[in-house]
């Protein structure tokens, strides 16, 4: 099955932060919830300093696999009014299921300290601490674009409140437009292609304290059952008297640029969630003596559409090999096969399988931030991202079947943005060496708009 990866963002609510609504009087009780998030949004973001602390469950049935898991974060953020800015982002997810023998845990910090952005990727045993010097503008800028989620109530359909007799508040919220369900679960890994699970509704309890800051949050992902697989509890607390942690930066490795590392991961993801999509994958397998006298090879470009098509999923790929051309279309629950114009067979295919179908050919050079050591910016918009694995097994095997020893290998991946900062295309040289040959893999995805 395809691994499930968390990435959790822990400020949920940092949207707040960066919020422009208009100063409301605060003699005035608050009519409506709306006028009560105002006055929240600007209170909070007046404060130069709080801790963000999350704790979250999974729990989820995919394929008839039960799953279960738990997400824990903390976010300390200093310097948002005055003096320089300290951002230190952790979280930590764990899941397993006993049924399908999988267990994977994941660890992330995201930082900025000094001039520099922090960051660190470990999953199971794979982990790279790096940084890059930024500005705290360009950190500001990257930090909000891509790690807050704005899970505002301004276009929800279901909005009240209630005020205790401490003279605190209770703000609850739900009736997420689909669109926006689709931007959170994406930011947070929770989206439907991947997990196996459709998110119907987003559920928020807010808990303001009588000056109009945020204590605590809850928000249950809810499915069309009105099961809940993920929970979240955030909880905010030393308002204007948060201290800072400590990055010991002779642990991390100087890179051009971490922010293009995670970066990616995301456009990959979000070019997914789109209703209408086509992208082009070309693959080159070539085998070489030492010479460099070919030996053998095999090519194959791709080109993939999706869309949703009366209310459901659908795709086709066409695929042209060395020797043949191949058509696969996906619709109504069924992927059918044709070879030279003639039909040769069909599966059967959920939406989910057939969404992580497509998901694994958009990736299916397995680009992942936890390989990444180094990065090289080679000129504008274009960038080297160079990968190391622990596990190297499969790599020996290919060695292994045209009758050479395994010795060593490199990964790179270029990246290639457009001027609005969206993925263009990723191109991926893998080059395993042995004592006889050298086998080369080629890949490039190419996402057109």
């Amino acid at each position: 099955m395809k691994k499930i990866c968390f990435g959790l963002v822990v400020i949920i609510a940092l949207s707040l932060v960066l919020s422009s609504c208009e100063i409301v009087g605060q003699i005035f009780e608050p009519k409506s919830g709306i006028e009560l998030w105002e006055r929240v949004s600007n209170k909070m973001a007046s404060l130069d300093s709080y801790v963000c602390d999350v704790n979250a469950t999974i729990s989820l049935s995919v394929n008839d696999i039960e799953f279960d898991g738990s997400i824990t974060g903390e976010t300390v953020i200093v310097g948002l009014q005055k003096g320089e800015l300290f951002v230190y982002e952790y979280a930590n997810s764990e899941i397993s299921s006993v049924e399908a023998d999988f267990s994977q845990t994941t660890s992330s910090v995201i930082g900025y300290d000094g001039g520099n952005i922090y960051l660190y990727n470990k999953q199971n045993k794979e982990s790279k601490k790096l940084f890059s010097s930024i500005t705290k503008e360009e950190f500001i800028t990257y930090y909000f674009d891509n790690s807050s989620i704005d899970i505002s109530p301004d276009n929800c359909e279901n909005l009240d409140f209630s005020k205790n007799d401490d003279g605190s508040y209770e703000l609850r919220y739900s009736g997420f437009r689909e669109s926006d369900i689709n931007e959170i679960t994406g930011r947070i890994g929770f989206d439907s292609f991947s997990l196996g699970v459709v998110i119907t509704d987003i559920r928020v309890s807010v808990f303001i304290d009588k000056e109009y800051r945020v204590n605590e949050m809850k928000v249950d992902f809810l499915i069309e059952t009105g099961e809940k697989p993920l929970s979240m509890n955030i909880t905010y607390s030393a308002f204007n008297s948060a201290k800072k942690r400590v990055f010991d930066k002779d642990e991390y490795i100087k890179v051009d640029d971490v922010r293009i590392i995670n970066h990616i991961s995301r456009e990959l993801n979000e070019a997914l969630l789109y209703r209408t999509g086509i992208f082009t994958l070309d693959v080159s397998h070539k085998l070489k003596d030492k010479k460099g006298v070919l030996v053998d090879k095999y090519e194959e470009r791709d080109t993939i559409s999706y869309r949703i098509k009366d209310g459901k999923y659908t795709y086709k790929i066409s695929a042209i090999t060395s020797d043949q051309n191949i058509e696969i279309e996906y619709a109504d629950g069924t992927q059918k096969t044709y070879v030279k114009g003639n039909y040769k067979g069909s599966t059967t295919q959920t939406e989910t399988e057939a969404r992580a179908y497509i998901a694994a050919l958009m990736n299916s050079a397995g680009y992942s931030p936890i390989y990444v050591y180094d990065v090289k910016c080679t000129s504008d918009n274009v960038y080297k991202l160079y990968c190391k694995v622990n596990d190297t097994s499969s790599y020996r095997s290919i060695m292994s079947s045209v009758g050479d020893i395994y010795l060593d290998y490199t990964i790179c991946f270029t990246a290639t943005l457009d001027d609005d900062g969206d993925l263009d295309k990723l191109e991926c040289e893998l080059i395993i060496r042995g004592s006889r040959y050298d086998y080369t893999v080629y890949t490039i995805v190419d996402i057109t708009d």
